[in-house]
């Protein structure tokens, strides 16, 4: 089972495409609507988006795929298992519909939903897509399905950097990573300390001229790339995440940047910059090698012989 979601503004079109004759295979279920058409179900979203003209994309879209060796299984389940999609997705206070298409030739569920709930709350989309396959991957566990990025998984432990105990402690890392970035901590400081307290270091890596251009994370002694733990842990992708911090300064003064902020957290828990001597040499990525390999210098004039 895989599951892609996103937010989208032409809901209307949407709703009226999973729901057109030749492509419906049934309508599995809905949530706080009366309407069977798709005109009225359109009526009734709109009517509830009502107020929040300054939302550009009033719907969810969520479209969950079906391994066809598990069609037949699964057949007489799809709306049981849209309604558990659905509450995983914490979409009991929005108005949602859900039909299943056979028209590519594999199963599949499309579920759109009102981002505007009925207390007049805006769902939050934050990465909404990683999210979506998340809860797939965990619904299809729990449920005993095939999951979706199982094969990539396997592939990944044939590669000859990989191990049983790299691959545990990065799947450790990524869930105390993905914990604290959903609890909102208000800036970076605050996150990077929380994740400090629960093993993890967060390490600046950095060029020639001393400018932060990506990070390292250091766990039970191991070293992964941001890459490795999640998209949303990305230099750049923080950035947007934790912006400058606020602070009483001079007009002609700036806000410290991310990487500054990086700098200084790391070298305050450390009392120094980077240590590399205290990352297992189990695995250390060669990137991570060649970042703090120190030039040797040549010697002017060394090898020539007169």
């Amino acid at each position: 089972m895989i599951a892609k979601g996103k937010a989208i503004a032409h809901g209307t079109n949407a709703i009226r495409y999973v729901m057109r004759e030749g492509k419906l295979d049934r309508l599995q279920g809905s949530n706080l609507i009366e309407g069977r058409t798709p005109d009225e179900i359109v009526s009734e979203f709109e009517m509830m988006a009502q107020g929040h003209e300054r939302c550009k994309n009033k719907y969810l879209r969520f479209e969950i795929g079906i391994a066809p060796a598990e069609e037949k299984r699964v057949r007489g389940s799809l709306r049981e298992l849209a309604v558990l999609f659905a509450q995983e997705m914490k979409l009991e206070n929005h108005q949602w519909i859900a039909c299943s298409h056979k028209d590519t030739g594999h199963m599949h569920i499309h579920l759109i939903a009102n981002r505007i709930g009925i207390d007049g709350s805006v769902y939050d989309t934050t990465f909404l897509g990683n999210r979506s396959a998340r809860i797939a991957e965990e619904i299809s566990r729990k449920i005993g399905l095939t999951v979706a990025n199982e094969v990539h998984r396997q592939k990944e432990y044939q590669n000859r950097y990989a191990d049983p105990k790299r691959e545990a402690a990065k799947a450790e890392l990524r869930r105390i990573a993905y914990e604290e970035l959903g609890k909102g901590h208000p800036d970076f400081r605050k996150f990077y300390m929380a994740m400090l307290k629960r093993g993890v270091m967060i390490l600046p890596a950095m060029n020639k001229q001393g400018n932060v251009y990506g990070l390292h994370f250091v766990y039970s002694g191991l070293q992964f790339k941001a890459s490795e733990v999640g998209r949303e842990f990305g230099y750049r992708t923080l950035q947007k995440q934790f912006p400058p911090a606020a602070v009483q300064r001079q007009p002609t003064q700036q806000a410290p940047s991310l990487g500054t902020q990086i700098v200084t957290d790391t070298a305050n828990a450390l009392g120094t910059l980077t240590e590399p001597e205290q990352v297992s040499d189990e695995y250390i990525d060669p990137e991570f090698r060649l970042l703090h390999r120190k030039k040797k210098t040549k010697k002017k004039g060394a090898g020539v012989t007169r």
